[in-house]
């Protein structure tokens, strides 16, 4: 979705005309993330949200008003946080091109290429554990499980998994390179009239 909304305008040219307006670059920005985000959102919150509901109206959700609101926080921490890694890690790439091909069809292989590039490095090559966080398919995955404080149920060579405090430095440090990366790439884009 990030290259389909991000890289049109940048291939138009009409993004320099959008900043020669009152638009300035990191509300155009902020506008176009917040797009795909809603979009995303649907797929990363509005299934665990219905869950929730659809279980405690069958008696089969958290017990007592307390668990229920710290199960909803739970439920829109790890939707919300998934959705914001993929979507800015998707800008990013849309970013550095303004093929819309060319964005997505990266944004497909590194997310499935590092997925199993560290699979077999920690199984077959018996590389650290710790290499799950270069996995761009699962690590979001780690990320909710933690959320919720349960143990993973991804098993790396041997059945051990990251600590907590690195799946949550990793999936932070991950949103903190592709802010850059978007940063970078919109601050050097120029204004046409």
């Amino acid at each position: 979705m990030a290259p389909e909304v991000l890289c049109t305008d940048r291939r138009t040219g009409m993004l320099g005309l959008y900043l020669a307006s009152p638009l300035s670059r990191w509300s155009y920005l902020g506008a176009k993330l917040a797009a795909v985000s809603m979009i995303l959102l649907t797929v990363t919150l509005g299934p665990s949200l219905l869950l929730l509901i659809g279980y405690s109206t069958q008696g089969y959700g958290p017990v007592g008003f307390t668990d229920w609101m710290l199960t909803l926080g739970r439920v829109i921490l790890a939707g919300v946080g998934i959705g914001l890694f993929y979507t800015l890690i998707s800008a990013a790439l849309a970013s550095i091109t303004s093929r819309r091909a060319a964005a997505s069809a990266t944004f497909v292989i590194l997310v499935m290429g590092t997925g199993a590039l560290v699979q077999y490095l920690v199984d077959e090559a018996r590389a650290p554990v710790e290499w799950g966080m270069v996995n761009l398919l699962l690590l979001p995955i780690e990320f909710a499980y933690r959320v919720f404080g349960q143990p993973t149920q991804i098993y790396y060579g041997g059945f051990t998994t990251m600590s907590t405090p690195t799946v949550y430095a990793a999936f932070a440090g991950w949103i903190l390179v592709a802010l850059a990366v978007i940063g970078n790439r919109y601050s050097r884009v120029e204004v046409t009239k």
